[in-house]
């Protein structure tokens, strides 16, 4: 069984150990918190994106849906290149939180939500560049 699985498995469980019988939005809502990426999530539950966007635990945030889809796109090139998982480059409520602070500085981009120094050494710069124009 590999990490992913584990992680996924340690979820539901949690879920399931709370008493919670609330569905796939529920479901997929734990994923988020947990870190996986919308793929997984999709797969699992069967929600698309935006239902799975909806199950956010704050509705009321604005996501820049341009921006985001320039920083999906953007984070499918880098795990496609280093073959990788695309969790592996960023997590999906990274790139959400990315897309709706907007950050211009890398002070406010290392305030975000997973993103520490390995991660401003090695997309920092390419983070802030998208950023730039929104």
């Amino acid at each position: 069984m590999n990490y992913e699985q584990e992680l996924l498995i340690k979820v539901l469980a949690e879920a399931r150990a709370k008493g919670k019988e609330e569905g796939r939005a529920e479901v997929a809502r734990k994923m988020l918190e947990a870190g996986l990426c919308f793929d997984e999530i999709q797969l699992f539950t069967g929600l698309n994106e935006t239902e799975i966007l909806n199950t956010e635990i704050n509705t009321e945030i604005q996501v820049n849906e341009e921006l985001k889809d320039r920083l999906v796109a953007w984070r499918a090139e880098q795990y496609k290149a280093a073959n990788v998982r695309a969790y592996m480059v960023m997590h999906q409520r990274t790139l959400l939180e990315i897309a709706t602070k907007i950050p211009k500085t890398k002070d406010e981009l290392m305030a975000i939500h997973g993103f520490g120094d390995a991660k401003w050494e090695k997309y920092g710069q390419q983070i802030l560049q998208i950023t730039s124009g929104y």
